[in-house]
């Protein structure tokens, strides 16, 4: 049986990441089910493993595997690539299921390349909610922040993404979704 490919998008702040990684490491007993590692040209932050968290690779590297066609989809934010290898398809064919973490742009590319990818939305309940959970994090600076919050308030309040989404997850308590996600995805993978 061949596998399935969950794409998750959300505001940044949203708390994709850490709802993917515990919905992961719920499903991983079960199933067949990885993240997808994304190849990134943006500098390694504290903490973060090559090979585990992104592929950091130069802007010629990225390029040059654009040109190959090495990317099921790619984009270029906050002046940096990030894209998400093709070689993932292979892998669905022989069972395996994948996660990825991809913002609008990305989810709809994927899509048009996959159709039968299964995108989920995660919403916080608020702005003043994702603003704390930006700043509280402390991983940017306070121009990146408002970047990121600029872009959060078109993604809140875009209507493109209606019809995009299979499922919305509201992540303002984090086990309710998380287990939210963990059924959803579940099911999803048993049909």
């Amino acid at each position: 049986m061949a596998g399935k490919l969950f794409v998750i998008s959300g505001s940044s702040g949203a708390g994709k990441t850490t709802l993917v990684t515990a919905a992961l490491e719920h499903l991983q007993v079960e199933y067949p089910i990885k993240r997808v590692v994304t190849y990134t040209t943006r500098a390694m932050r504290s903490g973060e493993v090559d090979g585990k968290d992104y592929y950091f690779v130069s802007v010629e590297e990225f390029e040059q595997k654009i040109e190959m066609g090495f990317f099921i989809e790619w984009s270029n934010w906050y002046d940096n690539y990030y894209g998400s290898p093709v070689s993932i398809l292979e892998n669905i064919k022989n069972g395996t299921s994948f996660i990825a973490v991809l913002d609008q742009a990305g989810a709809r590319s994927v899509l048009e390349r996959y159709s039968e990818a299964i995108l989920v939305w995660i919403k916080p309940s608020s702005l003043s909610l994702l603003i704390g959970r930006l700043k509280k994090r402390g991983k940017n600076t306070s121009e990146e922040i408002e970047r990121r919050l600029q872009k959060a308030e078109v993604e809140l309040e875009q209507k493109e993404r209606e019809g995009l989404y299979a499922y919305t997850v509201i992540n303002d308590i984090f086990l309710k979704a998380k287990d939210e996600l963990i059924l959803l995805m579940k099911v999803e993978i048993g049909s």
